[in-house]
């Protein structure tokens, strides 16, 4: 009975463990994958204002 209930036990924790680290790994990818959404945004968007606003400046002068 003890041997069982230690099997089970460590059973229990590794499949503890391996859920933890699936969470936090898709944790990190949906993070990260939202950082670079983010900064990809920033570069598409900035960029083309930037420019624009560089244009309109230089037709003003």
């Amino acid at each position: 009975m003890f041997l069982v209930t230690t099997r089970s036990k460590h059973k229990v924790l590794i499949i503890l463990s391996v859920l933890s680290l699936t969470v936090s790994l898709f944790y990190l990818l949906i993070s990260q994958k939202k950082k670079v959404a983010v900064a990809l945004e920033n570069i598409f968007s900035l960029d083309p204002s930037s420019t624009v606003v560089n244009d309109k400046k230089t037709d003003m002068v």
